[in-house]
């Protein structure tokens, strides 16, 4: 027994430095600049200092094409990158006790929100961010989802980009991050014939967006939003849900059954409802190439024309 006992003392000892290391970079990590710290210290600090009347959540359409400083009312853009309907509706429990002057939600629907989930999407790999930094689980749960030390390369690029990521996350832009200039992707000139076998740009991103299990996502969604729609009623806030403009080739290439199912739902609920909207601009002819900085998100002069166009429907629901 006193052997076992020396043995074990002996690999506790020998694993402290290890212990001690991984202490130590999980601290600094969580002490790294990232979009999710910038965007809950801009949203917390305006919260305290400013009514909210709209709120914008969604991904990364959103967070790209939305311009808080368009808006006649104070607005905060809580949009991210690859945020799923899941960390839309968490935000929006998490916040619902501190925007007490909240009169519209206005929340980003695409095919891609109601069709996919985190677990089938390889490229989203953000689930632990929302945990670790607003204490938002993601289910199944996974021990990795709360530690930085599991996910290096995040903490890699946070470390020599955290400079241009404070610019980006700058507390007057409100949460939202402009796209300045377009992508080289969509100056080529390019032929798109809406068949399979077609090699434009916008056939390339919709097959980065496909859900493996269709089915098992729209009903996990669908069940989200009637979470957020519950929510919204019990803090008398009227939801808008947008559809965001996309380019021809984009939207050619996207399945027209769950294009159309989306939308189906989407008017229902609004003819349903007198306190939920739905704003359809996919395909606003008013939108053209300049606008966009690549095959479905707006660069920023087009994020301009897309904040005035939502800003003013606001405006009229607003009014009636």
């Amino acid at each position: 027994m006193k052997d076992l006992n020396q043995l074990v003392l002996k690999v506790c000892l020998y694993l402290l430095p290890l212990v001690i290391l991984a202490a130590g970079i999980e601290y600094t990590a969580r002490h790294l600049p990232n979009s999710y710290i910038l965007k809950k210290e801009c949203f917390e600090d305006y919260l305290d200092k400013n009514k909210l009347e709209v709120l914008i959540l969604g991904d990364s359409h959103v967070l790209h094409g939305l311009d808080p400083r368009e808006f006649s009312m104070n607005a905060f853009n809580m949009a991210e990158d690859g945020q799923f309907l899941e960390y839309d509706l968490g935000l929006l429990k998490k916040y619902r006790n501190q925007m007490p002057d909240l009169k519209y939600l206005v929340l980003r629907v695409g095919t891609r929100a109601f069709f996919c989930q985190i677990d089938d999407t390889p490229d989203m790999k953000q689930a632990y961010e929302y945990t670790i930094y607003y204490g938002i689980d993601h289910v199944p749960w996974n021990i990795e989802n709360h530690l930085e030390i599991f996910h290096i390369r995040g903490i890699e690029k946070r470390l020599f980009g955290a400079k241009k990521m404070r610019e980006e996350y700058e507390p007057s832009l409100l949460g939202y991050v402009p796209h300045l200039t377009q992508d080289k992707s969509i100056t080529k000139e390019y032929v798109c014939t809406g068949k399979p076998d077609c090699n434009c740009p916008g056939l390339r991103r919709v097959r980065t967006h496909l859900p493996t299990k269709p089915e098992e996502g729209w009903a996990a969604n669908t069940r989200y939003l009637e979470e957020i729609i519950q929510i919204c009623r019990e803090m008398d806030v009227k939801l808008v849900l947008l559809h965001c403009p996309c380019m021809d080739c984009y939207r050619a290439h996207q399945n027209e059954e769950q294009t159309e199912h989306l939308r189906t739902l989407c008017r229902s609920l609004a003819a349903e409802n007198k306190d939920i909207y739905f704003l359809d601009l996919l395909d606003d002819p008013d939108f053209v190439k300049d606008d966009y900085y690549d095959v479905n998100h707006l660069r920023d002069i087009g994020a301009q024309k897309f904040s005035k166009k939502v800003n003013d429907y606001l405006l009229r629901i607003d009014g009636q």
